[in-house]
């Protein structure tokens, strides 16, 4: 037998009965099919094994000083687990010129055969063991961080043990997957790889000595000098970004179209910069993303202390917005480092609402993932893996950063208390059919409801609110809650209002009235442009004059509520109906029947609908739960907003109705007793009742009502054989 440790290449060749022959792998003794006697280096403790086996002359060149910076590979073997084997993979190192020329730094990549992806979809993988300035896999508490809180793209590693072609380089480390590459967008968003990712990052420049001390020798990574620049407006001319701003993927289109502009916008100030940035970033995610980025308290990064690099920016296919990606990091962890991390950010929270936006996320992360409560869990999980990295220390400092976090956040933003402040809070008469309605709410409230329909809020200041409201002709009873960014209703942010309108009233909105999102052939309702079994839903009006819906907005994402406009010259009669198809397909609009198509579906497991008016107020907006197939749901009677039913007998452009008359449609004997079965409403309960004798004094109930799933539902009487009794079904309220 071999040494342990003995690398050993091999091919298999094979001649079929014609002559032909052919290898495995198919370079032959080109290719890198290797194996390694063992050598004893596995981890044992539960992480993960990577073992990278190389040729040894080719590792000793991939390691060469003037070689540390080549991204050229060469051919290897991966080993996961000691037992899943990629044979003629390949090989480079990975890091900047700071990491390769330290041990405990230097990382690597590696890509996979087509034919055998690792985890079946990776072409590529990256494997991380540095901390930045040392050794260490602390950014996996980073991640977790990200991953937990939710709201903001972010990467999914694994711990791992790899075992690399040189024993220095053996030990813990992140095994980084997806990545933000094409799985990863692909994945996230919708045709998500079409769209270009960004690295913002420093130029290196490296300074002499060459390799061989003289001008014609090969440069080597180090000593160097850095040079960055903040986001600013760099020019018309592409090649002015290229260096701070590198293409990650997507190289062969060599795309800045939506970066620039970007880059120019972020230049800007005051009113200018708002009314710009906001129409080319995700506000929200990108707030998001660096709140979790200065929570981390690390340096060495844009969202962490403002330097220039280490962020990833993302052009969204479906509308060119820049998506916000967090990116590396590992660095200088600071418990007292400023919340604002960059003059980008504060330009941003000059705005009230993008202020509360911040500070909001800040507090949500902590009080959902950045703590003590949660994060002790995976502190001492990845202590116990990797025992000789100080993950204690880790969550104590994770700890003094959120409270630190906190106390910064409290100072900014007073707590106060919901209310209203129109009128001083007292109850007021106008003749108006419109009023601003103003109060103060705390950090938790992101919307404004008012019975129970969310209205635009205009921040006024960090913690005061406005917003435009219709009145009805005579009293109106306003109920007015906070809402969290869930959506959630809060109950302990509530206040009322009593408001006389002694002038014209205003016209009700228009309200979404009945909808199926599982309509299913053929039993269904057939849209008559394709005759496909598409969503749909109906529009009510429950006025006594038209209403012009033009440049009204539908959606099926309330926080994107612009997502969809209803065509010019949509209108919608007295109490009358409109049939929106929600097809995907707005190219179809301008048919005979009136019907409109919307540029996005619905969701039989659970999906929202929204109605806003051109200036963004909310005529109606509602969450529905999970459907079935080719039962509608919708209000009763037309225009109560108090709650939707099932309806099986649905009536697209026609007046609801709960149900036919209520009919026993089975009975049925057993050994079991009497079965009966009888038409029902979805969700809607049910009592069966008897009696003995028809001149009984009483009905009594069979024990246990039943609430009906489906179109029908049924019960069982356990009587006695030979029992003679009269049954009536109750549909209870």
């Amino acid at each position: 037998g071999k040494l342990a440790g003995t690398v050993v290449q091999f091919y298999v060749e094979g001649t079929d009965v014609l002559g032909a022959t052919t290898t495995f792998p198919a370079g032959g003794t080109n290719s890198r099919a290797l194996f390694k006697v063992d050598d004893g280096l596995a981890a044992t403790n539960g992480l993960h094994n990577v073992r990278l086996v190389t040729l040894t002359a080719e590792a000793n060149d991939l390691f060469r000083t003037v070689n540390l910076m080549s991204n050229e590979r060469i051919g290897c073997t991966l080993i996961y687990n000691e037992r899943e084997i990629f044979y003629d993979g390949a090989l480079r190192l990975k890091g900047s010129e700071h990491s390769r020329t330290t041990t405990p730094r230097l990382g690597f990549n590696v890509s996979f055969p087509s034919e055998q992806l690792f985890r079946g979809i990776h072409s590529t993988v990256a494997i991380d063991r540095s901390e930045s300035t040392g050794f260490g896999q602390r950014e996996m508490l980073i991640h977790q961080t990200l991953n937990h809180a939710g709201g903001v793209p972010t990467k999914y590693h694994d711990l791992i043990h790899v075992m690399s072609p040189r024993t220095e380089y053996t030990g813990p480390a992140e095994l980084q997957l997806a990545r933000y590459s094409d799985v990863f967008l692909d994945d996230q968003f919708q045709n998500g790889s079409d769209g270009t990712v960004y690295e913002y990052e420093l130029v290196y420049q490296l300074n002499p000595p060459t390799d061989n001390g003289t001008a014609e020798g090969n440069k080597v990574p180090a000593p160097d000098s850095v040079v960055g620049t903040a986001i600013r407006n760099l020019g018309e001319d592409k090649e002015f970004y290229r260096w701070n701003f590198l293409i990650k993927n997507n190289e062969d289109r060599d795309d800045y179209s939506r970066l620039i502009p970007f880059a120019k916008a972020m230049e800007l100030t005051g009113t200018n910069f708002l009314a710009q940035i906001t129409n080319i970033i995700e506000v929200d995610s990108w707030l998001r993303g660096i709140a979790v980025n200065a929570l981390s308290g690390c340096g060495d990064s844009y969202g962490g202390d403002g330097s220039q690099h280490n962020v990833q920016f993302y052009v969204r296919p479906e509308d060119g917005r820049m998506i916000y990606f967090p990116h590396d990091m590992d660095a200088f962890f600071n418990a007292t480092r400023p919340i604002v991390p960059n003059g980008d950010v504060t330009k941003l929270i000059a705005e009230p609402a993008y202020a509360r936006t911040y500070y909001g996320h800040l507090l949500d992360i902590i009080a959902t993932t950045y703590n003590g409560t949660y994060m002790t869990r995976w502190a001492d999980h990845f202590g116990r893996l990797l025992p000789a990295q100080p993950f204690a220390s880790h969550l104590a400092f994770l700890i003094q950063r959120a409270n630190f976090v906190t106390s910064q956040v409290n100072a900014a933003v007073p707590n106060v208390p919901f209310a209203i402040t129109s009128s001083g809070g007292n109850n007021f008469g106008t003749t108006n059919d419109t009023i601003t309605l103003t109060g103060t709410a705390a950090l938790g409230v992101k919307q404004i409801g008012i019975n129970g329909v969310n209205y635009p809020v205009t921040w006024t200041s960090l913690t005061a609110w406005s917003l435009r409201i219709p009145l009805l002709n005579g009293v109106n009873l306003l109920a007015v809650q906070g809402v969290d960014r869930n959506g959630v209703f809060l109950t302990n942010a509530t206040d009322t209002i009593m408001v006389t309108n002694s002038g014209p009233g205003a016209l009700f909105p228009v309200v979404i009235n009945e909808w199926m999102a599982d309509n299913a052939g053929p039993n269904g309702l057939a849209d008559p442009a394709d005759g496909l079994f598409q969503d749909w839903f109906e529009l009510f009006n429950p006025n006594t004059n038209a209403v012009n819906l033009t440049g009204f907005f539908l959606t099926d994402d309330l926080l994107q509520p612009t997502k969809w406009q209803i065509p010019f010259g949509t209108l919608i009669a007295p109490h009358g109906f409109l049939l929106v198809w929600a097809d995907n397909q707005p190219i179809q609009n301008g048919g005979t029947n009136g019907h409109l198509h919307a540029a996005f579906q619905l969701g039989a497991g659970g999906e929202a609908i929204g109605l806003f008016s051109p200036g963004g107020v909310a005529q109606h907006a509602l969450v529905f739960g999970a459907q079935i197939e080719n039962v509608s749901q919708g209000l009763f009677p037309d225009g109560h907003t108090n709650g939707f039913y099932f309806m099986t007998n649905w009536t697209p452009r026609a007046a609801n109705t709960l149900a036919a008359p209520l009919r026993i449609t089975g009975a049925s004997f057993s050994v079991s007793g009497a079965t009966l079965t009888w038409g029902s409403v979805p969700s809607r309960t049910y009592r069966v009742e008897y009696k003995n004798e028809l001149g009984d004094p009483a009905w009594m109930p069979l024990a246990g009502d039943v609430m009906a799933t489906n179109a029908t539902a049924s019960a069982t009487d356990p009587a006695p054989p030979a029992t003679h009794r009269f049954y009536r079904i109750v549909e209870l309220p």
